[in-house]
């Protein structure tokens, strides 16, 4: 890959759309584009941040476990007292990684919606490319029902 194609994926990957990413470097927005499609930039920005969720998990997982076995320790040589506020303590993490868990599934849903609404977009602007109003109209109309009936079979 060339410099100004790994710039445009670094700026696409901070954030910026095909169109400010062309300004940027002096190119065309279709330059930009074809480099998105070529380089499978969307692939590869879902995969690193995959990899990156994943060793952060992994990280976060085995500090809690040196963490809680650390405390185990500390449980059988403690006063009843002492082992209340331990248990206490591990009751209250218990019920934030719950709570964190059940984010990152909303958060998840969130992101398939914005997948399905670009697709059904993208769609879109290919009929009325195509000149296929019909087409064009039934998605603006029932881009909600779709993304729910998508939702439901996944």
């Amino acid at each position: 890959m060339e410099l100004k194609q790994k710039r445009a994926y670094e700026l696409y990957k901070n954030g910026m759309n095909l169109t400010q990413i062309a300004n940027t470097l002096g190119l065309s927005r279709q330059t930009v584009s074809n480099y998105r499609k070529k380089f499978n930039w969307d692939e590869t920005l879902l995969s690193e941040h995959s990899l990156d969720a994943q060793a952060k998990e992994k990280e976060f997982i085995l500090e809690l476990i040196k963490e809680w076995d650390a405390s185990l320790e500390e449980l059988k040589s403690s006063d009843l007292t002492n082992r209340l506020t331990i248990l206490e303590k591990y009751t209250r993490l218990y019920y934030k990684l719950k709570n964190i868990n059940q984010a990152s599934a909303k958060t998840a849903k969130l992101k398939k919606d914005e997948i399905i609404k670009q697709t059904i977009s993208n769609i879109a602007r290919l009929a009325i490319k195509l000149n296929d109003q019909a087409v064009a109209e039934f998605l603006s109309t029932n881009s909600d029902t779709i993304v729910e009936m998508v939702d439901d079979r996944t």
